[in-house]
């Protein structure tokens, strides 16, 4: 069963997480606050100390942070980006700036993991509902 790992459980997040757990998947989830981690607990998610734990055996890494900092933070400066194996995919579903995709675009491409930039459209009940819009993009492959 793929395992995913889930940085990031704000207002949009929380409810993408429950739904990943409501489809069956494993998850794996960290957030700054504790209180949104102990609602996915709820639902059978796992809760991770760190970024870097979260991501450790992941199959995808998916992070939805609010902005570059955060972004920055949670992934690039606590290394969860290298617990990534090969061949693992790291979505980023958080709207961030064109340079800071380029930068995880390129610490993937020399780990060979893999970097998808992913920003949702939608409100948090479009969220909930499993409907947001998805602009992804990155390698084809």
């Amino acid at each position: 069963m793929m395992e995913i790992a889930f940085l990031g459980l704000g207002t949009m997040g929380l409810p993408m997480a429950a739904n990943l757990l409501k489809a069956g998947y494993r998850v794996r989830v960290w957030n700054r606050s504790p209180a949104p981690a102990a609602k996915l607990a709820a639902l059978g998610g796992t809760i991770a100390a760190d970024p870097r734990s979260a991501a450790e055996g992941a199959d995808v890494l998916i992070s939805m942070l609010a902005d570059d900092a955060a972004t920055r933070s949670a992934v690039i400066e606590t290394q969860a980006f290298a617990a990534l194996e090969p061949g693992a995919i790291h979505i980023n579903m958080a709207t961030v700036s064109v340079a800071l995709a380029t930068e995880l675009a390129e610490i993937h491409r020399k780990r060979r993991t893999r970097y998808i930039a992913a920003p949702v459209l939608g409100r948090v009940n479009v969220a909930e509902a499993g409907k947001l819009n998805i602009l992804a993009s990155g390698d084809p492959d």
